[in-house]
C-alpha cells in the first residue's frame, strides 16, 4: 500500500513538472526587466556572512531555488523588505525553509523508531495484535 501512494505521488509530481515544461508560464514584465538590467544590485545585508548551518544552504540552494521559482513564475521579490527588516537575504531564508522541510520530514520516521526501539506502542491496536480487524 505504501509503495502506491509513493508510485502515485511521484507519478502526480511527474505530471506537474511535464505540464510545466511544456507549458511554461508567462513571465511577469518586472522579472524579465530585472533579467535584462543586471547592473543594479542589493546593497549587502549586514551578518549576511554568518557560516551556520542555514547560510550554507542557503548558498548552497538558495540561488538555484529563486532562479528556479523566478523560472515558474513564483515572484520572491516580495519578501525582500521584510527580509531586510530582520537582517536577512532571501538565499538564507530560502536555505532555512530548505532545511525546516527537511527536519519535518525526518522527526516523524526518527521518533517511532526511537519508541519502537523503547518498546512503546502508541497505537490503541496495531495490525500484528490478534484484536485487529478491518471492518
Amino acid at each position: 500500500m505504501t509503495g502506491a501512494l509513493l508510485l502515485g505521488a511521484l507519478a502526480g509530481l511527474a505530471a506537474v513538472v511535464a505540464y510545466r515544461a511544456l507549458f511554461p508560464p508567462v513571465l511577469p514584465l518586472e522579472v524579465v526587466l530585472r533579467g535584462l538590467d543586471g547592473s543594479r544590485q542589493l546593497a549587502p545585508i549586514a551578518g549576511a556572512d554568518r557560516n551556520d548551518l542555514t547560510s550554507v544552504v542557503g548558498r548552497t540552494f538558495g540561488a538555484w531555488l529563486e532562479r528556479t521559482m523566478d523560472a515558474f513564475g513564483v515572484r520572491l521579490d516580495r519578501l525582500e523588505p521584510d527580509l531586510r527588516l530582520v537582517g536577512s537575504d532571501l538565499q538564507r531564508h530560502l536555505g532555512t525553509k530548505v532545511l525546516l522541510g527537511l527536519l519535518g520530514l525526518l522527526i516523524p520516521p526518527l521518533v517511532g523508531s526511537m519508541t519502537a526501539l523503547l518498546g512503546a506502542d502508541f497505537l490503541p491496536c496495531s495490525p500484528w495484535e490478534e484484536g485487529w480487524s478491518s471492518a
